[in-house]
């Protein structure tokens, strides 16, 4: 008998079966589970009647109370007229081999789903960097064939749209790496969430009009005061109202309240709009989720990265969101939960006046010519006195002749990068009032580290926003 048998039954010799004139069969309801004894009886007459061995990898009830595994081999003994004597065999305990089994065959099928939905999602992120781009593509050739005003006026339009979607869907898929490797930094401070609320919906209200939603608005009066980011809470009110607008017929009503409830302001975004499967609810925040994943994706012109980035900035602020819909067709409704500062008194208005307008004398190094030329000529038409190079080396040389105010710097660039230039230009004395400014597509934590030692203090990420550029500028006056 197998020492692993006696080991897992705690029985010991002869005491596993008793020695009887005629088989009785009942150490099989003490050893086999009830569900394995009729495949277990089959087999067992199936190699009597043909009097081979017996091999079989079955279920068995342990000592303990629980079900395992047991490998049984049994040899039939043969007497000189070639009947069965008696059987000879073994049984091991194999219930450890078999649980590696099957956690290994339930990682490989959650391993096969992960693949299926990695297509599923570059398929998705293939088709939606596709669209724009076409447009962007046919417009550019209308506009070098029309020389009528208002059609070149309407495509500039269409071409500002369109770029505008794929910086969205680049910002988007960053910002969820970012989050996914805890690298995305919130810059904290003391904001009202009022005035904030109201800015942001004010921005978006000639998007409701054009699409002719009502669009209603319930402040508190009382100041909302908010320990949080304010770049990152104006993209979530903005990502929920941009949703709330899409998902909204014409003639539709949304809704925006902010009250103060207990140690908390409580934000919500109601509307009448499709509507949300109550099937989708619970996995809604999860990245690439969306509401319609049929090929008729009218309203669906994103990722699905959206609501998962709303959840994970919320969360980091220490606030919640949820959403509840009755069905499709029945509106939806979203509320956001943030904790509040609670003081006395609201902050201190120290505002003064407007200062005017500052230019810079300006160096931009950057190897894209178009993006450098593009980027030049809105520089200079905010007023700005503006130098290009396309090379860091030459950009070297420029910036010791006219010493400029700012550098903007690519990173990638021929010959000398953006690492070296700032590393030569913070060594030159000559230079030691130069703010240099990298703007580059390498946003990871790494990359920017090495930025900021190489002497760089601000970093712009590609691709550069005008009204990000603009902001940027009017914060170094």
């Amino acid at each position: 008998m197998s020492p692993d048998w006696m080991t897992m039954t705690k029985l010991y010799g002869k005491g596993i079966i008793a020695d009887t004139e005629e088989p009785d069969m009942k150490w099989q309801g003490k050893y086999i589970p009830p569900s394995n004894w009729l495949f277990f009886n089959s087999m067992i007459n199936d190699c009597i009647r043909e009097k081979k061995a017996l091999h079989l990898e079955h279920r068995v009830l342990r000592s303990n109370g629980s079900t395992g595994w047991a490998d049984t081999k049994v040899v039939p003994l043969l007497d000189a007229k070639g009947r069965i004597k008696e059987w000879i065999g073994a049984s091991i305990d194999i219930t450890a081999r078999k649980q590696i089994e099957e956690a290994l065959q339930k990682s490989e099928a959650a391993l096969r789903g992960k693949d299926r939905e990695k297509n599923k999602y570059i398929s998705m992120l293939s088709h939606e960097f596709r669209n724009p781009l076409a447009v962007i593509a046919a417009t550019i050739s209308l506009l070098q064939m029309s020389d009528n005003k208002d059609e070149t006026a309407k495509l500039t339009d269409t071409l500002k749209r369109q770029s505008d979607q794929l910086c969205k869907l680049v910002d988007n898929l960053l910002d969820l790496t970012h989050i996914n490797e805890d690298l995305l930094l919130l810059k904290k401070d003391d904001i009202l969430l009022n005035d904030l609320a109201v800015n942001t919906a004010s921005d978006l209200r000639k998007k409701f009009d054009v699409k002719g939603i009502h669009f209603i608005m319930d402040i508190d009066n009382k100041p909302l005061l908010l320990h949080a980011d304010p770049v990152r809470i104006t993209q979530i009110i903005g990502n929920l109202l941009h949703n709330a607008i899409k998902f909204t017929p014409k003639d539709g009503t949304v809704l925006l309240s902010l009250k103060q409830e207990e140690d908390e302001a409580v934000l919500r975004i109601k509307d009448n709009g499709m509507g949300i499967r109550r099937d989708l609810l619970p996995t809604l925040f999860t990245p690439f989720t969306q509401a319609d994943n049929s090929l008729d994706r009218q309203n669906n012109d994103g990722l699905g990265l959206g609501l998962s980035i709303v959840k994970r900035i919320v969360t980091m602020h220490g606030g919640t969101v949820a959403a509840e819909s009755e069905g499709l067709h029945k509106g939806s409704l979203f509320t956001i939960r943030l904790p509040l500062i609670i003081r006395d008194d609201a902050p201190a208005d120290n505002s003064t006046a407007e200062p005017a307008p500052k230019t810079f004398n300006i160096l931009v190094i950057e190897d894209n010519k178009d993006l450098a030329e593009i980027f030049c000529s809105f520089l200079n038409k905010l007023g700005h006195k503006v130098w290009g190079a396309h090379e860091g080396r030459s950009g070297v040389k420029i910036a010791r002749e006219i010493r400029p105010d700012i550098i903007f710097c690519d990173i990638g660039l021929p010959g000398m990068n953006g690492y070296e230039v700032a590393s030569t230009i913070k060594a030159d004395v000559s230079l030691k009032k130069t703010l240099l400014v990298s703007f580059s597509g390498y946003t990871d934590e790494a990359s920017l580290q090495r930025a900021r030692e190489s002497g760089f203090a601000r970093h712009i990420a590609k691709p550069v926003r005008m009204d990000v550029l603009r902001q940027f500028l009017d914060e170094c006056i």
